[in-house]
């Protein structure tokens, strides 16, 4: 399992280190402080393929 977060033009600003995860329920600290106000991309990859969320930061 691997989470990327990715802002509108495409570029990574946060990237968990690849791990094999067991199916379950995992909570994965990020922190987003440094991020500026606005809409971003989370990707979270896996061995059965990838899932995208839209996250919105408001500080």
């Amino acid at each position: 399992m691997q989470i990327s977060v990715y802002d509108t033009l495409g570029r990574v600003v946060f990237r968990t280190e690849p791990s094999k995860m067991e199916s379950g329920l995992y909570e994965i600290p990020i922190t987003l402080q440094q991020l500026s106000n606005g809409v971003y991309t989370l990707h979270m990859r896996s061995e059965n393929g990838i899932e995208m969320r839209q996250l919105v930061v408001i500080h």
